[in-house]
This record gives C-alpha cells, sequence and structure tokens, in this order.
C-alpha cells in the first residue's frame, strides 16, 4: 500500500477497513440532529437519514408499522398536547376565576 508502513502480509485488510471506517466518519456528522436526536446528518448530502432534516416536514414513508409507532404522538414529552387534553375538558374556558366554595356548617 502507498504511503504505509511496513505491514504483516495479513494485515492489508485492517488497514483497508480502517480507512473505510475513517471515510464514514467524515460523511456523517458527530453532533445529534436537532430535530430527531440522531446521528444521522449526511455531511456531503446536507439531510439527515432518520428525519429529513432540514426538511420543514418530518421524514416518514407509510412502509413501516412499527417506525410509525416508535415516532408518533405520545412517545414523547408532548409539552402543549398535555396542557390542551386538560383545557378541552373543561371547554377551553379562559379568564375566569374560580367561585369560593362555602364550607358546609356541621349541625
Amino acid at each position: 500500500m502507498k504511503g504505509s508502513k511496513e505491514v504483516s502480509p495479513g494485515a492489508e485488510g485492517v488497514v483497508l477497513v480502517v480507512k473505510v471506517a475513517e471515510a464514514m466518519v467524515a460523511t456523517l456528522e458527530t453532533d445529534a440532529v436537532l430535530s430527531c436526536g440522531r446521528r444521522s446528518f449526511h455531511n456531503q448530502k446536507k439531510t439527515c437519514a432518520q428525519c429529513g432534516y432540514p426538511a420543514a416536514k418530518l421524514r416518514s414513508y407509510n412502509w413501516s408499522e412499527k417506525a410509525t409507532r416508535r415516532k408518533t404522538t405520545g412517545t414523547g414529552r408532548m409539552r402543549h398536547l398535555s396542557d390542551v387534553n386538560r383545557r378541552f375538558k373543561n371547554g377551553f374556558r379562559e379568564g375566569t376565576q374560580a367561585k369560593k366554595q362555602v364550607k358546609a356548617v356541621a349541625a
């Protein structure tokens, strides 16, 4: 091999594997993608293989039922939807105050 030091005859394959691994590290981003949290961002394509970032919509195809289950609503924190659910039960009322409850007098 060019530019490599003396290597035993059976070790050339190992050197090639290491070089391929280094090339893969160069093409994939090491930091997590903002929208999905995975390390699937391709530096040359500039897109994430998992979520399609930076596209406006999340990457999804209907060929995998399990993948849909992993990503669907309810698998995360739902910080907004949990509030909406509670407000829905009360009819989305706003700007009112609860009436003071009168304690029952024991006779």
